[in-house]
């Protein structure tokens, strides 16, 4: 693939009036193996975000580094189709232990003084109040990346995106239904 010298993202949520601190990655395969991940740096307020080739490029050959599964191909064999989704912290914050045992990378050891800073970053994003479907990009013929994301709804301490809401009906009807059954009493 031959990457371009920069690529530019857009976010755009109708609904939202801030839409900084949001991440989204790129996922790139060589067709060999595990795909490789190289993100934008967080979206400013009005959802936009450039990624620079250069750093493109120190991404790709860190994630082929830290692959401990031994994927192969560079970035000479890389698809310029490659996915966009938004990056999910949630793994990073379930796992502290874990997401702070790799040493930085080289490139990320030029971006970062430490693998903590590094990983507080990443969890302070806003992605959580987001979704958004993945979409593929030609990097070939594009380099203006447009990402359509809706804002979360809140039920209770849960986050669920508004088509979610039926789905949540549902289960607690289901789970009202069992209870019936089961002749337990219901709050009202």
């Amino acid at each position: 693939m031959n990457v371009p010298e920069l690529i530019t993202l857009q976010l755009v949520d109708p609904t939202s009036n801030n839409l900084g601190g949001i991440i989204v990655g790129l996922t790139v395969s060589t067709g060999q193996r595990n795909p490789r991940r190289v993100y934008f740096p967080k979206t400013g307020s009005n959802g936009s975000s450039v990624l620079h080739r250069d750093d493109f490029l120190g991404q790709f050959s860190d994630s082929t580094d830290a692959d401990i599964m031994g994927s192969w191909g560079g970035i000479e064999d890389a698809s310029s189709m490659v996915q966009v989704a938004l990056y999910d912290p949630a793994p990073a914050r379930e796992s502290l232990a874990a997401a702070l045992a790799w040493p930085l990378l080289p490139h990320e050891q030029e971006k970062w003084g430490s693998r903590e800073a590094e990983y507080a970053y990443r969890i302070s994003c806003r992605n959580e109040e987001f979704t958004a479907d993945p979409l593929v990009a030609d990097l070939h013929t594009t380099t203006h990346i447009e990402l359509h994301v809706r804002t979360m709804g809140v039920v209770g301490q849960l986050a669920v995106a508004p088509d979610a809401n039926r789905a949540l009906l549902c289960l607690e009807l289901y789970t009202i239904r069992r209870a019936v059954r089961a002749g337990e009493p219901q709050e009202r």
